[in-house]
């Protein structure tokens, strides 16, 4: 009698047990159910609001303390633009002042106030005539005409007025690095300096630099070539058209030099026309599955840490939707993540000293690596764990943890894509090969020289310049 007791007493605490635990369930069950209802009614909220003729990337809400306008104290003394210097001023008008004051007061000078305003130059389009003496010869009867530096040889007849190598540069200027559609660019150039142009000229002068030989192509050849001397590449791309059919523009952005190139397909034998299997730097990419291709397998790579902490995120999201315990595992990668970014982050802040770095490193790395040896249930937290497995044990997740160096994301290519994607779609891609060829010729040279810090039209001024004394 006495045990049938004690075991009455066991299954009544496994009852009352069971009972807790099944309570505690649908407390939980029903504030998922609160959290899924709330997240619904955003998600229709904010189709209501896309649907919406509003401006594009404005808010609907203004921030509550926005940032007083005008300058701030502590920020020097405000002009709002400089004052030129002495050997600027073209042009001196000396203003008098009135006999009397407005009361009838007599005025005495006592100082004098300086303003200033630069206008565009008032003088036309300067045009130089050429007059180059023509004879022939006394033995061949061949005709010999003189020659000039400025003068190219075959221009003559129909072709004996061409514009100078500054308007062709600021044109292609004003169009390739600046944005501005071609066909705008003739009414740009009329407005302000006077010049008359048609697109078609800038057009066909833009393709010669496609010509073998040519000094724009050289140097474009010389920035790719560089590229596989640089301690580190950033790659990435974006769909384009020529003629329109899909291609690709991809970019090589490294610290010395951006190179877009344009072509019709996206395997590793593009990539590795820059990027070879024999490069000894480290390639930044995201996970794309050109990547991952045997014959870049001796290539170290760093995959984008922000594409990564995208895609916990989005199984995080995908376990909310569900129940079960799945969503703890997504949680945890995306903190470990983070913390390595924000290390990375610190370090170059100064925040953190190298050895100290290394340390924190070592352990994040030991911390994530246990992680991706658990055992999942989930099929989102399987598909996760096996595309981070797969670049981890190819040491391609986390080398930034063991050299400071290497960048943990692929922004520099994301941001170097920008100006191609603003081109985009202004001039709706390329109509011809040789006219992408031109484009990535081009940006490359005008973005490298905004990295390197110097003037994109005086760039290809002297490019110009050198190949017309070739």
């Amino acid at each position: 009698m006495v045990e049938l007791l004690e075991i009455i007493g066991k299954l009544t605490a496994r009852v009352n047990a069971l009972e807790a635990e099944n309570q505690r369930l649908q407390q939980e069950n029903e504030a998922l159910r609160s959290e899924n209802e709330r997240l619904k009614k955003r998600i229709d909220e904010l189709e209501r609001k896309s649907k919406k003729y509003v401006a594009p990337y404005s808010r609907e809400e203004s921030k509550v303390d926005p940032q007083p306008p005008g300058r701030h104290a502590g920020q020097g003394r405000f002009v709002s633009k400089q004052r030129p210097t002495r050997e600027q001023v073209t042009r001196v008008v000396d203003v008098k002042l009135q006999n009397r004051c407005a009361c009838g007061g007599e005025l005495r000078p006592f100082k004098t106030d300086f303003a200033f305003i630069t206008a565009l130059p008032a003088a036309p389009p300067q045009v130089t005539e050429y007059h180059l003496e023509v004879g022939r010869c006394e033995v061949c009867g061949r005709d010999v005409r003189a020659s000039h530096p400025e003068v190219a040889a075959d221009q003559r007849g129909a072709s004996a007025h061409r514009l100078s190598a500054e308007v062709y540069c600021l044109a292609h200027s004003l169009h390739y690095d600046l944005g501005i559609p071609v066909r705008k660019v003739p009414e740009v150039l009329r407005l302000t300096t006077g010049l008359s142009v048609s697109q078609s000229a800038l057009t066909r002068d833009a393709l010669r630099v496609t010509r073998a030989g040519h000094v724009l192509q050289q140097g474009y050849q010389q920035l790719r070539d560089d590229v596989q001397q640089q301690p580190s590449v950033h790659q990435d791309d974006t769909g384009w058209r020529v003629h329109g059919q899909s291609a690709w523009l991809q970019v090589f952005k490294t610290p010395q030099s951006v190179v877009y190139q344009i072509r019709t397909r996206h395997t590793h034998a593009q990539l590795q026309e820059l990027v070879p299997a024999t490069y000894q730097g480290t390639l930044c990419c995201d996970r794309f599955s050109t990547y991952d291709h045997g014959s870049l397998a001796d290539v170290k790579q760093q995959k984008c840490l922000h594409h990564v902490i995208g895609s916990c995120k989005q199984a995080l999201n995908v376990q909310l939707q569900q129940a079960g315990r799945g969503r703890a595992y997504p949680r945890k990668l995306l903190v470990d993540f983070q913390a390595a970014l924000g290390l990375h982050q610190r370090f170059h802040l100064g925040y953190c000293t190298l050895s100290e770095y290394q340390r924190l490193g070592r352990e994040l790395t030991a911390q994530i690596e246990t992680r991706l040896d658990q055992s999942c249930r989930s099929k989102e937290n399987l598909r996760l764990q096996k595309g981070l497995v797969k670049h981890h044990q190819r040491g391609n997740l986390l080398r930034f943890l063991a050299d400071p160096l290497i960048e943990p994301t692929n922004n520099a290519a994301e941001r170097a894509l920008r100006p191609a994607v603003i081109a985009r779609k202004v001039s709706q891609c390329s109509k011809t090969t040789a006219g992408s060829e031109a484009f990535a010729i081009f940006k490359s040279l005008t973005q490298t020289a905004r990295l390197r810090g110097l003037d994109p039209f005086q760039i290809l001024l002297d490019h110009r310049i050198n190949q017309n004394t070739r």
